[in-house]
């Protein structure tokens, strides 16, 4: 503002040079044309105050940039928002579980209903000159022998199947079929002993064979049972004697709906068995499925005829007339 005041009080003291005072006649007095000194003093205040304007603009200028920066690195200003990455695609989550169904409450057991069956699993012999593929890489080709020992075994005569099998081990120690038949004639004749150390050599040879495994978790009911069973089922999804034996861990438990689901899954695995059969009608007898009982003991009766079933076929036939009426 006093740089305003300085240009226009110059101007004024330049148009004020038109009159002077000398010594002498008085001077003429010429008159002023106003126009021309308004003229005059526009253009002394526009000549004047270019270079003001300059450095004016220059402030001005560089202000605006101090409070453009000021503004922008001021932790509480506001920033101007960046444009957000596209969103990429996210995987979506796995499916949760599905809850298993409710267990029905363990019935207590039926006076007139007989026991599951604990009977020790062979190993089904295999015709000769038969292809088989199997888990076992360490079983050979079925043996005449083991044939032999298997059908004494249907036709109940155990000291030969004991003699057949005896001879074929002698010949192959690590024959399975052999190992598993004689544990099995050993059980019939209540020598447990005996059987046991005939599994042990099987789990020798194969620490996860499945029949072996089965039939052990039978004789001994150890503390984990269950959950070796299930392990084992994980890489022998269809063996039928590990069902078995998981069901009567669960008959022993009262838990009679998983038992009856073990015994199907046994029964799907190996039909022609008369203990799958029959300890699947006992868990349906138990958990009051009076006509699928009826169907299932009927027909372990009727498998009932070869072999030894673990069973006592009478029992069978008392139910049956029971569940009749």
């Amino acid at each position: 503002m006093s740089i305003l005041m300085d240009a226009i009080k110059k101007a004024e003291e330049e148009g004020n040079e038109a009159i002077t005072l000398e010594p002498g006649p008085a001077p003429r007095v010429e008159p002023v044309d106003e126009k021309l000194a308004a003229e005059k003093l526009f253009a002394v205040k526009s000549s004047g105050g270019g270079r003001y304007k300059f450095w004016i603009l220059i402030v001005m200028a560089v202000l605006m940039l101090a409070g453009g920066a000021l503004y922008y690195w001021y932790p509480g200003a506001p920033k101007p928002a960046m444009p957000e990455p596209p969103p990429t695609a996210v995987a979506p989550p796995p499916p949760l579980p599905q809850p298993a169904p409710e267990k029905a409450p363990g019935a207590a057991a039926l006076p007139k209903s007989p026991e599951p069956s604990s009977a020790p699993q062979p190993a089904e012999a295999q015709p000769v000159n038969t292809v088989r593929i199997n888990r076992h890489p360490l079983k050979e080709a079925v043996n005449p022998l083991s044939v032999k020992g298997y059908q004494a075994m249907m036709a109940r005569n155990l000291e030969e199947a004991r003699k057949d099998y005896a001879g074929l081990l002698s010949r192959d120690p690590q024959n399975r079929e052999a190992l598993l038949g004689l544990a099995a004639i050993a059980l019939k004749r209540g020598r447990n002993a005996l059987a046991e150390r005939y599994y042990g050599r099987v789990l020798e040879i194969d620490p996860e064979d499945p029949v072996a495994t089965a039939n052990l978790v039978n004789m001994r009911n150890p503390p984990d049972g269950e959950s070796r069973l299930k392990s084992l089922l994980r890489n022998s999804p269809d063996s039928g004697a590990l069902y078995f034996s998981l069901g009567n861990q669960y008959a022993s438990q009262s838990q009679w709906l998983d038992a009856q689901q073990a015994y199907f899954s046994a029964y799907t695995k190996e039909t022609g068995n008369p203990d799958y059969a029959f300890n699947l009608a006992v868990s349906l007898d138990h958990l009051n499925q009076a006509a699928l009982a009826l169907k299932y003991y009927k027909l372990a009766l009727a498998l009932s005829g070869n072999g030894f079933p673990g069973f006592d076929p009478k029992a069978a036939e008392n139910r049956i007339k029971e569940l009749e009426k």
